[in-house]
């Protein structure tokens, strides 16, 4: 029964104690036992009976809660997109868009329709895949060191060949920092693919024609066997995980999905 149905806490302690009190008068006037018992029958019943009363009349009189109603977000069907370039898997590639893909940080103006697909294949022509953080600028997806923060200065990933003196190489690749007002959009992406040994990798970057990826026990809720391990790959502790190269040719059902959180 809900709280506002029931009567005021005074009311419900006079309500139960009128059995008691029943028992206790019809007691002391008549002197008889079973004539105080029947009269702990009578005040229980009377006592319900006003309880059942009380609730039935708050409940007619107390608003119904506000109801909301909640519209589902309509699947959004793949588009498929042939991968391009000599290192590519000859496979193709299904990009799955959600409904609502976050943007990461950086500017917040949307690019003209189309720039985002076009940006994507042409970035796709060059490892077969998207994976992690990336910034749109000026129509080109670059990938980016680390997820960007909101008024943070963003630095991407370039190739050495595009290298100009204000660029940095550090750790074996070279990097470009910009000021957020330079990026259109960020966005992240999660890249997957089939091994040829069964197993389901997460692919994460892509050099020199090869494809750094790591295997978990369990990809996307799908369990990995123990013997489904690439050979070579690594294991690293702190997080569990096995990690290492693999050949494009060796991997198949690849598809890279725009992240929904990030």
């Amino acid at each position: 029964m809900p709280e506002n149905a029931l009567p005021r806490p005074a009311l419900r302690w006079s309500l139960r104690a009128l059995p008691l009190v029943a028992f206790v008068t019809v007691g002391l006037l008549t002197r008889s036992t079973p004539a105080a018992l029947l009269a702990v029958a009578v005040g229980w019943i009377a006592a319900a009976i006003l309880t059942a009363v009380w609730s039935a009349t708050t409940a007619t009189s107390t608003p119904r809660a506000a109801q909301t109603t909640v519209t589902p977000v309509p699947a959004v069907a793949p588009n498929v997109i042939a991968t391009a370039g000599p290192e590519a898997p000859a496979a193709t590639v299904p990009l799955v868009v959600p409904a609502a893909a976050s943007q990461l940080g950086g500017s917040t103006s949307e690019p003209p329709a189309g720039a985002l697909e076009r940006a994507e294949q042409a970035a796709r022509a060059h490892s077969g895949f998207l994976a992690g953080p990336y910034a749109l600028v000026d129509g080109e997806l670059l990938p980016t060191v680390m997820p960007p923060r909101e008024g943070d200065p963003i630095v991407v990933r370039i190739d050495a060949g595009r290298a100009q003196e204000r660029d940095t190489f550090e750790r074996g690749q070279w990097t470009r920092t910009l000021a957020p007002a330079e990026v259109t959009a960020t966005y992240a992406y999660e890249a997957r693919a089939r091994h040829s040994g069964g197993a389901l990798l997460a692919l994460r970057s892509y050099r020199d024609g090869r494809i750094y990826a790591e295997w978990h026990q369990v990809q996307d809720g799908e369990p990995n066997p123990f013997g489904s391990i690439p050979d070579e790959f690594t294991w690293e502790k702190n997080d569990n995980y096995y990690r290492g190269w693999v050949e494009p040719g060796d991997l198949s059902d690849l598809r890279d999905d725009r992240s929904i959180d990030g």
